[in-house]
């Protein structure tokens, strides 16, 4: 799995700690949450195999999402987390893209949410 890989990454970030903290949550940010945060919901995987026998290699598509209770700190917010997966090489991972991006806002918790999408190539060991 590389969604614990892509938490840990993104904590390895002293610009996006100062603000969140450790509030990096999977699929949802549950009940009266404390903001900034960001949550991931793994969108699709690919997986394949290489002949050569190196390891496999997958492709997983991810939906981070930084959540705030303005517009302006979505958005910085969403810039940090930008550009640590531009420059993205952690442990098991061996390149990423940004697809997409969008902002919304939720008028039923009355917060603003910044999305990014990004495809993830990741080593995978193992049968």
């Amino acid at each position: 799995m590389i969604e614990p890989d892509l938490v840990a990454y993104l904590l390895a970030d002293n610009a996006i700690v100062a603000r969140i903290v450790d509030r990096i949550y999977p699929e949802t940010l549950g009940q009266d949450p404390a903001l900034p945060a960001i949550t991931y919901t793994r969108i699709n995987s690919q997986h394949a195999e290489l002949l050569s026998g190196d390891p496999d290699l997958s492709f997983g598509s991810f939906q981070i999402s930084c959540w705030a209770e303005t517009p302006s700190a979505a958005a910085e917010l969403a810039a940090l987390v930008r550009t640590r997966m531009q420059g993205l090489g952690g442990t098991n991972f061996e390149k990423a893209g940004i697809e997409d991006e969008r902002s919304d806002y939720e008028p039923d918790t009355k917060l603003y949410r910044q999305d990014i999408d990004c495809r993830i190539a990741y080593a995978v060991s193992g049968p």
